[in-house]
């Protein structure tokens, strides 16, 4: 397979299974063996791949993957990318995020065997509110503090 087909694979899944989240598509795309390696699970097999994915949509409905580079050598696959989406945390709250991170795809044949996935997940749990760069104990001090004149 040559390396315009390796990336055109993996920019078409991109486009077709992450961004628009036609699953039924899925197994043009990726190896039936596929391992998913996230930085907080690993998934193996199409099955479990398709349902990973069918989670992360529900949680982002209109998730956004927008590639910025992308690299090909051998039988791999690398791009860098920015993803865009709203996270569906309750039914009145929404909370639109932003993060960048890097996807490896290996390919065996003429499909993903298996990937790899960094991105910022302490710039989303910035954005999420659920951790501080300064704890709330600290800024509150900050402002109960009297300033020098």
């Amino acid at each position: 397979m040559s390396f315009n087909s390796k990336k055109s694979v993996a920019l078409q899944f991109v486009e077709e299974v992450l961004n628009k989240g036609n699953l039924d598509k899925i197994k043009n795309f990726v190896s039936p063996n596929i391992i998913w390696h996230g930085q907080y699970k690993e998934v193996k097999g199409l099955k479990s791949f398709k349902k990973w994915i069918s989670l992360e949509r529900s949680l982002f409905p209109d998730m956004r993957f927008s590639v910025l580079d992308n690299v090909t050598e051998h039988d791999k696959v690398a791009i860098r990318w920015t993803l865009l989406a709203t996270l569906k945390n309750k039914p009145t709250k929404h909370t639109k995020l932003r993060t960048m991170g890097l996807s490896i795809f290996q390919f065996e044949d003429d499909k993903i065997k298996e990937s790899w996935i960094a991105f910022d997940a302490l710039g989303l749990a910035l954005q999420l509110g659920v951790v501080d760069v300064v704890p709330s104990k600290v800024q509150k001090a900050k402002k109960e503090m009297i300033p020098f004149e």
